[in-house]
């Protein structure tokens, strides 16, 4: 069963404020940031209008490994790019207190809620936690969907399990069969491997698609409530478990640890 991991206490996220003021060692990075990447865009220092951060960071509902999203407000007659309501996302190589920076470029103002002005040192909005009574529909899809994860995760140890029982058939073939027993084994290894490799895939993609507003639970979801389905999800073990075993994914396919390494990893996540 999932655990709920945000924090219980109504309070602003300490690594980033105080008293309610963004810690003016963090305000003078993303003041700094901000300009040296508009600068590699072709903007001006006076081109930016205004710099905000938004979204669970900036509200009661934050959490310890959310990404900061930054939203600078610019100036500008024609973009640089025009994809949906921001006009240009940058993932920069940054980090503020061990959290992943992005910084939206952009002249819409974005979040309706938990919107903190860095440069005033103030919120325009917020800051807002999360709905205490979510309704009866909203929960429903949010159970439907951790319990998608768990069976997804039960598959992967089941076909861990078997992969080591492949694995071990393999090895005494090795020992003590003939040619055509060391190719039958080898076959069974490597279609157990295949199926392991598939179950983390399939965890990835569960949240992926949640993460871009598709429904997992058999019909299409509106944006409002996939969103809350999406922030329960990030509120439970699950997120953390997923993006670790990605990441131990990651390393395997670039070869920079086996899949024996692989899966003893795996299963102290699951």
């Amino acid at each position: 069963m999932f655990r709920v991991i945000r924090p219980k206490k109504k309070i602003l996220d300490p690594s980033m404020f105080k008293d309610g003021k963004l810690l003016p060692r963090l305000k003078r990075k993303i003041i700094s940031e901000a300009q040296a990447y508009a600068k590699e865009l072709g903007l001006k220092p006076e081109d930016i209008v205004g710099l905000y951060i938004i979204g669970s960071s900036a509200g009661y509902n934050w959490y310890f490994d959310a990404d900061i999203d930054v939203n600078v407000l610019v100036n500008w007659d024609k973009p640089p790019t025009l994809k949906g309501p921001t006009v240009y996302k940058a993932h920069y190589d940054s980090k503020i207190v061990e959290k992943p920076v992005t910084y939206y470029f952009t002249s819409d103002m974005g979040s309706p809620v938990n919107i903190y002005d860095v440069l005033k040192g103030e919120y325009i909005v917020g800051p807002i936690g999360l709905q205490e009574k979510l309704d009866e529909e909203t929960l429903l899809t949010i159970k439907k969907f951790l319990e998608k994860i768990e069976i997804c995760a039960g598959e992967l140890r089941l076909d861990i399990y078997e992969y080591k029982d492949a694995k071990r058939e393999y090895e005494e073939a090795l020992l003590y069969g003939d040619k055509e027993d060391i190719e039958k084994y080898e076959e069974e290894l490597k279609r157990a491997q295949a199926e392991v490799e598939k179950d983390i895939l399939t965890l990835k993609l569960l949240f992926k698609q949640i993460a871009t507003y598709r429904a997992m639970v058999g019909e299409e979801l509106t944006r409002s409530l996939s969103n809350a389905v999406y922030k329960g999800v990030e509120y439970s073990s699950f997120k953390t478990m997923i993006k670790n075993i990605s990441e131990f994914y990651k390393s395997f396919r670039k070869g920079e640890m086996s899949f024996e390494e692989l899966i003893e990893k795996i299963e102290s996540e699951l």
